[in-house]
């Protein structure tokens, strides 16, 4: 009896997702820190080690009932648990359990090379499955930010340009991701994305100073409203709020800080950010556009230097001389 998992099962558990940084985590503290339950983690690492044993009924029973329990459950162990049901001859129960994989993030591309699934994967069930997860980031809870998607030119209230901004969409529209470029030369990005988790909004910013900006937030009233930490360039920590409110085709972007805990406010940024250009919106459609664009002009030069051959050659064949003609061509002038 083997006691552990076949070297292309671990493989392909690995590049697909199912390592065990693939966790579901447990409901949230307030700060937004997640709070997992250790004896709930130990039973799932209980019935992992049934599965590398071998005792899939064992290890599924487990599962099931931790599962039942609402206790976080890896993405390896989703997929254990559909293996140890193939195991079992239970294809429904398999076919559960590899939803909750592809739910979790897990690549159907990559598990259906597992020789332990190839029974699930001639099944048409696994392509309505996986085409039902394959466009995670196009979910609306991943959208309500998109409003600040674009090229802009930020401005206080007196119209004084602050600098240009620049927010795409990345990672197949699953992250924003914003370039600031201010009118006195500072440079900062930030990486903004949805946590299932917490069913909020995060952005982690950094800047050329080294300034540090970590915010968790969502939309309230329509407006993307933020609260976090900031930690300046010499470690200096401060408590933030950001709110990023649509008005019409602009966005007012207001920033405070507070050094006291949260019982004064002071303003840190203001500005209105004016559409600049073409919005950008999609990075990876930019870039793919760019891309097609670039095949395009390559081709359409191609195209004209074969016109200009052909065109060389024909004119050549036109005026080339008769035999006779070259002859009396090549003699001297009077015969």
């Amino acid at each position: 009896m083997r006691s552990r998992v076949p070297p292309l099962l671990a493989v392909l558990l690995a590049l697909a997702g199912c390592d065990k940084r693939g966790q579901e985590p447990a409901r949230p503290a307030d700060d937004g820190t997640v709070q997992v339950t250790p004896g709930a983690t130990s039973s799932i690492d209980e019935a992992d080690a049934r599965f590398k044993e071998e005792a899939w009924a064992a290890a599924l029973e487990i599962y099931d009932a931790r599962w039942q329990e609402g206790a976080p459950v890896r993405i390896r162990s989703r997929v254990q648990a559909a293996i140890a049901a193939v195991k079992l001859g239970d294809e429904e129960r398999a076919f559960v359990w590899i939803e909750r994989a592809f739910a979790a993030g897990a690549q159907p591309r990559l598990l259906a090379r597992a020789p332990e699934l190839a029974e699930l994967v001639e099944d048409p069930r696994w392509q309505d499955l996986a085409e039902a997860h394959a466009d995670v980031c196009a979910a609306e809870a991943r959208r309500q930010f998109d409003f600040w998607v674009g090229e802009w030119e930020v401005v206080d209230g007196e119209g004084n340009r602050l600098g240009n901004n620049r927010i795409d969409r990345g990672l197949g529209g699953c992250a924003l991701v914003e370039r600031w470029v201010g009118a006195g030369g500072g440079r900062g990005r930030s990486l903004n994305f949805y946590d299932p988790s917490i069913d909020r909004w995060r952005q982690e910013w950094v800047d050329e100073r080294g300034r540090l900006i970590s915010y968790v937030g969502g939309i309230e009233a329509g407006a993307m409203v933020f609260a976090g930490k900031m930690i300046l360039s010499d470690g200096t920590s401060l408590r933030t709020r950001m709110t990023l409110q649509p008005e019409g085709a602009y966005v007012r972007q207001t920033i405070e800080t507070s050094a006291d805990g949260g019982d004064t406010w002071e303003p840190w940024f203001e500005g209105i950010y004016r559409p600049l250009g073409r919005a950008r919106g999609d990075l990876d459609a930019a870039e793919a556009a760019e891309a097609e664009k670039d095949k395009a002009a390559e081709a359409a030069k191609q195209a004209e230097a074969a016109a200009k051959a052909r065109a060389t050659s024909e004119t050549e064949a036109t005026s080339a001389p008769t035999e006779g003609a070259t002859e009396g061509a090549d003699a001297p002038s009077g015969g």
